[in-house]
């Protein structure tokens, strides 16, 4: 699902022509060790998405990927719990 976002993030006219950014979360695992139990922390900003490139895909190998995001405005940081 974050490869198919980010790709029509990328393919969006809005962020091609007039540089409308997105919304981005990126939620972290819980971190067990570090105290928290239900939730892990969340980094949340707007940015464009100015590159997008797969691989080399073959059958039974890893699908790799590269996305590169301009920040626009402020990052949020939230402490999981």
């Amino acid at each position: 699902p974050g490869q198919v976002a980010l790709l029509a993030a990328f393919q969006s006219p809005s962020n091609q022509l007039n540089g409308a950014a997105y919304p981005f979360k990126i939620a972290l695992p819980v971190d067990l060790v570090g105290g928290q139990t239900t939730t892990g922390d969340l980094i949340a900003f707007n940015a464009l998405v100015t590159n997008f490139e797969f691989g080399d895909e073959e059958v039974d190998k890893v699908v790799m990927f590269s996305a590169t995001l301009t920040i626009d405005g402020p990052i949020t940081y939230t402490e999981g719990s």
